[in-house]
Parts: C-alpha cells; sequence; structure tokens
C-alpha cells in the first residue's frame, strides 16, 4: 500500500492553502520594513501635517504585526463551526476565496495613500482565512492519511511554512523598495488558485462523511481513495476503526456523555476516567504549542530582516540577504522530519529540539549584548534556532496534539490549541518591536526562561505515539495516570497483519498450530483471505480481521 494519489494531492493543495500561506503572512512585513514604515510615515505626514515620532512608529508596525494572531485566532474559532457544518473541503475552498480581499486591500493600501488602514484590513482578512485553513488542514490530514503515513504527512506542514517563509524572503530582495513593496501580495492569489482547483477534485474527509453527513458508502470510498486500497477486507476494516475511534470501556456501561469543552475546560462536570485521560492529552498538547511559541522562532519569521539590522548589527542590505539565505537554509532541514519522523518517534525529536533551541537563545541575547563584533553569532543564533525547529518542536507542535485525542473530538481539539497558542502569542510579539529598541539583547529572556520550564515538561509528560493508534495513545496515558479504562483496539490475537508478512506463510502457521490448528492442508501460496476463511474453520473464533494502518 503506497501513498496515494488523492492524499498526496489533498495534502499539497492544504498545505500550500494553510502552512504555505501562514509562512508567507508571518514574514511578509519582515523584509520591506523599512518602506512600509516610510509608507505609513508619509502617510501620517499627509494626513496630519506632521511626521510620526519613533515611539507611534513602533507601536503601529507592533500593532500591525499583531492583526496576524488575532485574525487567526478569530478564524479558528469559525474554524470549530465551519468544518463541521460543511465539511473539510468546502471550507478549505471558502478559506481561499476570503484570501483574494486580503491581498487586493493589502495591495492598495499603497496606491490609496494615505489610507493605511487598508493594511490592517486587508491583513485581518488574510489572517482569519489562514485562521480557517490552517485547522481544516491539519484536521483532513489526521483523519484522512493512514497511521503509516500520518507522520510524514503532517511533518510537510512544517515544510510548507518553510516554502512560504522563503517565498517571502526572495521576493522581498528586489520588492524590498518604496515603489514595489505592494507586488509581495500578488504570490498569495495565485497560489490559492492552484490550490481551488485541487479541492473540487479531491474527497472529503471520511471522518465527515461518516460521523457528520451520515454518508457510509461515501466513506468507505474516501477511505479507499485515501489509503489506496482496493480490497474490500481491508477498507472494511479501516471504516470500522474510523467508527471505533475513541471507544472505551465506558461507553458499554452507560456513562453519561460530556462535550469536548466540558473535557477541556470543565473537570468538575467531566470528571469520568475518560474525560480525565481526554482531558490528559489534550493539555499536553496546549503545552507542546506553547512551547514552541517561547521558543521565539515566530519573532525571527516577523522581525528577522529587522533583528539582523537593528539589534545584530548588520547593514540593512545584508540583513535582508542573510534572511534569504536562512529561508534557504532551512526548507532541506523540514524534509527531515518528513523522512524520519516515524523511524525516530515524536519524543526524542521534541526533547532535544526544545534544548537546542535554549543553547540558541542564549547564544542570539549574548551576541546582540556584546554588539557588532559579535554579529556572526547572531546569525548562526538564529540560523540553529530555525533549523532545530522545523525538524523538532516547531514541526511537531502543528500535529502532536492531534494524535492525542479521538478524532470524534479532533475539530474541538485543534481548534481549542490554536486559539490559545495565537492568545499566547499576542503578548510577546506585541511587546517584541518596542522593547526590543529599549532593552536590546535582554529581551530574549522571556524566551529562554519558559523554554528551560517546558523543557522539564515534556520530557515527564509527553507520550510517544509513533506507529500508534490513538486509542493506542490513550491506553498509555490511562495507564501513567492510574486511570481504571480501556480505549478498544483491534486484539493483537486475531489481528494477521501483526503477525503474518504478506511475502511469507511460515508466521501463520506457526500462530495457527500455537493455537492447536491443523496445519497438514495449508498451501503454500494462500491468499491472506484464504487464511482468515481457515482459521474460522478450524478454530471456534468468533470475529477474525485483518488489517491495515488505522486512519
Amino acid at each position: 500500500m503506497g501513498l496515494s494519489w488523492q492524499l498526496s494531492l489533498m495534502s499539497l493543495a492544504a498545505g500550500l492553502a494553510g502552512n504555505f500561506q501562514l509562512g508567507y503572512l508571518a514574514a511578509v512585513l519582515s523584509q520591506p520594513y523599512v518602506a512600509i514604515e516610510r509608507h505609513i510615515n508619509s502617510s501620517w505626514t499627509d494626513r496630519l501635517g506632521s511626521p510620526i515620532t519613533a515611539n507611534t512608529l513602533s507601536i503601529i508596525m507592533s500593532a500591525l504585526n499583531i492583526v496576524n494572531p488575532i485574525a487567526q485566532m478569530m478564524g479558528q474559532m469559525v474554524a470549530l463551526y465551519i468544518c463541521d457544518k460543511v465539511g473539510r473541503k468546502r471550507a478549505a475552498i471558502y478559506g481561499c476565496f476570503i484570501i483574494f480581499p486580503g491581498c487586493l486591500l493589502s495591495m492598495a493600501a499603497k496606491y490609496l495613500s494615505p489610507a493605511i488602514e487598508l493594511l490592517f484590513i486587508g491583513r485581518l482578512l488574510w489572517s482569519l482565512a489562514d485562521g480557517i485553513l490552517v485547522v481544516n488542514q491539519t484536521i483532513w490530514l489526521i483523519e484522512a492519511a493512514p497511521a503509516k503515513y500520518r507522520g510524514s504527512v503532517a511533518s510537510m506542514q512544517e515544510v510548507f511554512a518553510s516554502l512560504g517563509s522563503l517565498a517571502t524572503q526572495a521576493f522581498g530582495v528586489p520588492f524590498s523598495t518604496d515603489e514595489l513593496w505592494p507586488l509581495m501580495f500578488v504570490c498569495p492569489m495565485v497560489i490559492n488558485v492552484f490550490c481551488i482547483v485541487i479541492f473540487l477534485i479531491v474527497y472529503e474527509s471520511p471522518q465527515f462523511l461518516l460521523s457528520q453527513r451520515n454518508a457510509p458508502d461515501e466513506a468507505r470510498k474516501a477511505i479507499a481513495a485515501y489509503h489506496n486500497l482496493t480490497n474490500k477486507d481491508q477498507i472494511e476494516e479501516q471504516f470500522q476503526i474510523v467508527k471505533m475511534n475513541g471507544s472505551s470501556s465506558a461507553d458499554k456501561k452507560g456513562t453519561q456523555k460530556v462535550n469536548g469543552m466540558d473535557i477541556m475546560f470543565r473537570p468538575w462536570i467531566a470528571n469520568d476516567d475518560v474525560s480525565c485521560v481526554l482531558r490528559y492529552g489534550a493539555w499536553i498538547g496546549v503545552m507542546v504549542k506553547i512551547a514552541f511559541v517561547f521558543t521565539g522562532t515566530r519573532i525571527f519569521r516577523a522581525f528577522g530582516t529587522f533583528v539582523l539590522n537593528d539589534m545584530g548589527g548588520w547593514s540593512y542590505l545584508d540583513a535582508r540577504y542573510a534572511s534569504l539565505a536562512m529561508g534557504i537554509l532551512r526548507v532541506p532541514a523540514t524534509f527531515i522530519p518528513v523522512f524520519f519522523i516515524d523511524r525516530i518517534g515524536r519524543r526524542p525529536l521534541l526533547i532535544w529540539s526544545t534544548a537546542a533551541s535554549v543553547l540558541c537563545l542564549v547564544l542570539i541575547m549574548l551576541s546582540i549584548i556584546v554588539g557588532e563584533s559579535l554579529k556572526i553569532g547572531t546569525l548562526a543564533g538564529a540560523l540553529l534556532l530555525q533549523t532545530v525547529n522545523v525538524i523538532g518542536l516547531g514541526s511537531l507542535s502543528r500535529f502532536y496534539g492531534a494524535e492525542l485525542v479521538p478524532k470524534k473530538l479532533l475539530l474541538k481539539s485543534v481548534s481549542t490549541l490554536a486559539i490559545i497558542e495565537a492568545m499566547i502569542r499576542v503578548i510577546p510579539e506585541f511587546a517584541f518591536y518596542p522593547l526590543a529598541h529599549s532593552i536590546g539583547g535582554y529581551y530574549f529572556l522571556v524566551f529562554i526562561i519558559p523554554t528551560i520550564f517546558f523543557l522539564l515538561f515534556i520530557c515527564y509528560y509527553c507520550p510517544e505515539t509513533k506507529g500508534k493508534t490513538v486509542n493506542e495513545v490513550l491506553n498509555v496515558m490511562a495507564r501513567r495516570k492510574g486511570l481504571e479504562v480501556k480505549f478498544h483496539i483491534a486484539d493483537a490475537k486475531h489481528d494477521l497483519s501483526a503477525i503474518v508478512p504478506q511475502a511469507s506463510d511460515l508466521p501463520i502457521v506457526i500462530a495457527m498450530k500455537q493455537w492447536g490448528i491443523t496445519v497438514t492442508n495449508l498451501k503454500p501460496r494462500m491468499t491472506q483471505s484464504c487464511k482468515v476463511r481457515s482459521l474460522k474453520k478450524h478454530r471456534n473464533v468468533s470475529e477474525v480481521k485483518t488489517h491495515s494502518s488505522p486512519v
């Protein structure tokens, strides 16, 4: 079973519409920030008759930057409603259409001077759409991808974010002038057209088709397309796994159902064992999201050229080229988790990348404090910080939390995680620009101290999710908390693929002997379905399942 073309196309379009736009949007003000400052100054002078003060300009630039996380938070709230109401596919298309007016208004701010408020309105619409698209992308990928490819496909989110940031840096070198900076907003609209076309031809999420639309036949078709399956037994196996996702032993006891928001925020209401496990997993996801915020990586994406130029001692031209070079070097690093995350595991990457982030932040702070004589340290620290995070914490924070909760709570969980992350981001990102002018490199203590604590929390709390279904991860967390609840998983005794490689019949012979089954008439080239029938014939087994990678 290889990676299907449907999953490949959906992953490509969702990545370009979601995290590519996120990376582009986060860095779009970084390269041309001097030209935009001059435009704001001239517009202010035209409107009020006097130049803008330096402090006021810093506040306006900070406000323009934090429109992004605030509007994304609004978009994530909208995603909580729209993704379940219209589906993942339509939500993606609607989000793409909202980006067009956002980019056009941002461009119009230059040509309709002194209407600088158009920059804010355009950025607000663009960020609102991106909030919807990023949440929708994560949910769609986790629901559609087989467990075998889930880590690799989800890790591509960081690749797209880095490509978006790189595109901004590349366009920023020639377009960071007083006349050309509006052209920075053309690329996202071109990408959008491509994404909409792809979304029109791929399948809806099988989880949405089953749980919201109650269309089991369509869900089976979507599973077959995304999992690259043609065997009806294997398709049915995956269909049953989708139905089983999140079910537990407590379901049979008539336990009162509670909703996702009660589980997350009202433990005095959702106080049963199942809710305790789900809440534990959801808040671990929150912790990982916040840990990434305090690595300071997003600051370098939004203010990278400013940090190198004003704080690090590099010239404006050199800082722009250095930002471009960092963007180029970061892209190959993003492919490391794509190919190795399902071999290395999530937990080792989380731990070592968080520890490396602390060292990089210390290097950056000391280099800025020493001054221009150590400007190479600022550049090296910034490059290493972004590299270790695209390999580890930055990449994993986009989907790790989604692997800790069942799919029936996935939308609410992912949306809530993204909203909390956006709320936390507002404070350090808004404060950075004005405080960096006043206290310089000491501002990085805001990132260093929390990251040390998060390193300890990650070591203690974060479970490994590599190659495990959600229910298996939930069982690990339940055992850790000492709770008497078990989430349903396939019976390993009846799970043929766990003991039967496709290329050999020897393991099934050994297993049948262990179970006391006569094997004298077993043919060496029996198909898997024949093996199942033989097992049912020779042993009183009520249900024997073939197995492929779960959703």
